[in-house]
């Protein structure tokens, strides 16, 4: 029985993997996907291993595959515990190291059953064959007439999450479902039929073929390839028409790759499985902001090579390249029986896309699966553990007593499982709230989803955001009395705690520094010392990312509200030359110079940003406008400049606002340094019916 369950939940999880999605978590796609993934292959492993003991068969069949795959396993967590500084979020994070310790496990289960190959391979395929059929289905506009939600109704929707995964998913299903309908043919053909008896009956059964195949066979997986060229050819010429992915160039990948090699820690365990994103804002390209990609944040490299080798270091690539190596040995190496040409094909197409395209949770998924099912039937040698066993360690297994084993494992990892799950579908439930501006109730919300898991630092920044927007919305009330003041205070606070709280649990997380930079920035017309805080939080941002010209603009902009015009002019001009290209650092500067009464430059400045936007936009007059104030002041030095071509929106620098008189006077705490624990802080709850409506202009969820 406990055969049977492993087998078909193992063919179960391979159909469902690829279509699996929920709407009620922040990411429709990556996290169901993962967290499926974690659950099943946990549970599964647990079966297994209880079936082991119950029938006391401690027969192993090893492969040449195994010490590689169980290497590189360990290589990703050895490089989470020494190199992630959220190793919580790691586990969580789709394609981190929680992703690869389950694909670890669910290897040993598929290759420990070496029954019924064909089909998994033949579930894998109905999953893409579908896959392909709904994308087709979408690309002629059936969704947008037929489906009520509007989410479902794009035409570049999938339930795989984007096109560009699907797109290789299918490629991967379309080499197997080719190869199936070759070797049928090769089966029921002349020449295998005038084959030895016995290399036929060796061939056949390695290959899943010992009986013919039937002509209902042969027909759907003739309709599984034409399924899936009508999906994959829609998809492409979407991906190169109107769907075109942002994609990290190869030498940005390779440059990020090799400044991490200037660390020793970073050289031998990267910067931590999840972690690309840090790297990235760390060690970019200064050419990338001559691109239109200046201001993106990418959380993949350009490749599955790149991004192993920045996030997991040498240990972890060379570990990979084992796996690699093996199947190019074996596949090499004596094919009299030809038993694995397909999954080794497929396996080497699979190498292919990850040296060309970003990695992705499915071309990963079927990477594994694939291995596994070639290593069930590939030779291998059976290894019994222990040979002799003493009278009374055999009483132990026969009486079962270690079935608890792994009973006691799954509920622990249940306990805590359902706990993050949870905890994301109720980060979901608030954000839905927020967006209904209803802020009592997405107070409460985050505050029982950082519970359940705090050690998501983006639950720490939406609750850190929507205590600020109540506050200002507090602080907007006239003649405000003692108990306003104090819950102003303790919101405020609260704020700045749970935003040194993400901060605390990823401090290489530049998104993270800026959260706490803007909250900062957010009361300094309410609180004591927040300019100063703001201040030193921007330059911790620009010290993880000293390459980006926004955060550059926002620092100036401090400085800028409060007079200090010297200061912002140094600060706009650095993102003026990290992108001199780039109208609003021009207009910025421009600004900051006319308030010193350099009208010369700040002319000069106007002209170059006037050169940089569209003729018949709103900008092009607000500069001219300017321009024709400065010229009665003094005669302009003309200055040309080659347009970008790009749209721009002008922002220029916010004045001091209006605040509380006088300023509420923070704790010393509430300053930027790093709070040494990641655990939720006690917060009061809030009645929905008086909570007062969140302000448009400040948004309780980060914008990143």
């Amino acid at each position: 029985m406990l055969k049977k369950t492993v087998n078909y939940s193992l063919i179960g999880l391979i159909f469902l993997f690829p279509l699996f999605f929920l709407p009620i978590m922040t990411d429709f796609y990556g996290l169901p996907k993962n967290f499926l993934l974690i659950f099943t292959a946990v549970t599964l492993f647990c079966l297994w291993l209880t079936q082991k003991i119950i029938n006391l068969d401690f027969r192993c069949q090893l492969s040449s595959f195994d010490l590689p795959v169980i290497l590189f396993g360990t290589a990703v967590v050895i490089s989470t515990l020494i190199s992630s500084p959220n190793k919580i979020e790691s586990l969580l994070t789709p394609g981190a190291s929680g992703t690869i310790i389950a694909l670890t496990l669910l290897y040993f289960v598929i290759k420990d059953t070496q029954h019924a190959t064909s089909d998994k391979r033949h579930a894998l395929l109905a999953s893409a064959s579908l896959l392909a059929l709904l994308s087709f289905y979408q690309f002629l506009g059936f969704g947008e007439q037929m489906i009520p939600l509007d989410w479902m109704k794009p035409k570049f929707w999938t339930p795989a999450g984007s096109l560009l995964a699907l797109a290789t998913f299918l490629v991967v299903g379309l080499v197997i479902a080719i190869n199936q309908l070759r070797k049928q043919s090769l089966v029921t053909s002349t020449a295998v039929q005038d084959e030895k008896l016995e290399d036929f009956v060796e061939s056949s059964r390695h290959s899943d073929l010992s009986t013919p195949p039937s002509k209902v066979t042969r027909f759907l997986l003739l309709l599984a390839v034409v399924f899936i060229l009508l999906g994959l050819s829609t998809i492409l010429y979407q991906l190169f028409t109107t769907a075109k992915p942002a994609l990290l160039p190869y030498s940005a990948g390779w440059q990020i790759c090799v400044e991490g090699f200037k660390n020793l820690k970073t050289t031998l365990f990267g910067v931590g499985p999840g972690n690309f994103l840090n790297a990235f804002t760390r060690f970019k390209p200064l050419g990338l902001n001559n691109t239109n990609l200046w201001n993106i944040r990418f959380g993949y490299s350009s490749n599955f090579f790149f991004q192993l080798l920045t996030e997991t270091g040498l240990l972890g690539l060379l570990s990979f390249l084992l796996i690699v190596w093996q199947i190019t040995r074996q596949a090499t190496g004596d094919r009299r029986h030809e038993r694995q040409d397909m999954l080794y094909v497929t396996c080497y197409m699979l190498l292919l896309l990850f040296l060309f395209l970003p990695p992705n949770l499915l071309l990963l998924f079927a990477f594994f699966i694939l291995l596994g099912l070639m290593t069930a039937a590939s030779p291998s040698t059976t290894f019994v553990f222990p040979k002799n066993i003493p009278p009374q360690i055999e009483k132990i297994f026969q009486s079962k007593v270690l079935v608890l084993i792994p009973l006691l494992l799954e509920i622990v990892f249940l306990f805590f499982f359902s706990q993050a799950v949870w905890a994301e579908v109720i980060y979901k439930q608030a954000l839905d709230k927020a967006t209904q501006g209803r802020g009592g109730d997405t107070y409460n919300l985050l505050i029982e989803a950082i519970r359940k898991n705090p050690y998501r630092d983006n639950f720490r920044v939406s609750y850190s955001q929507i205590n600020l927007a109540l506050a200002n919305n507090w602080a907007v009330k006239e003649n405000l009395t003692d108990q306003d003041r104090n819950t102003i205070s303790q919101l405020i606070e609260q704020a700045i705690r749970e935003a040194k709280a993400a901060v605390s649990l990823n401090p290489l997380k530049v998104t993270n520094w800026e959260n706490l930079a803007l909250t900062y920035r957010s009361v300094i017309n309410i609180a004591q010392g927040a300019d100063q805080w703001a201040v030193a939080s921007y330059n911790q941002a620009i010290s993880l990312e000293p390459l980006n010209p926004l955060i550059r603009i926002d620092l100036g902009g401090v400085f800028y509200a409060y007079g200090n015009y010297e200061q912002a002019e140094k600060i706009f001009e650095r993102a003026v030359e990290l992108k001199p290209d780039w109208a609003n650092a021009r207009y910025n500067l421009a600004s900051s110079l006319r308030e010193q009464q350099k009208y010369g430059r700040a002319l000069q400045e106007l002209n170059v940003a006037l050169s940089l936007v569209e003729p018949d936009s709103n900008d092009f007059q607000k500069v001219n406008a300017e321009i024709e104030d400065l010229r009665a002041k003094m005669k302009p030095e003309e200055k040309t400049a080659t347009p970008s071509g790009q749209l721009e929106t002008l922002t220029p620098p916010e004045a001091a606002p209006t605040g509380i008189e006088p300023k509420i006077e923070l704790e010393k705490e509430a300053g930027p340094e790093i709070s040494p624990t990641a655990t939720p802080t006690t917060a009061p709850r809030v009645s929905p019916t008086a909570t007062p409506t969140i302000n448009p202009t400040i948004s309780p969820t980060p914008k990143f």
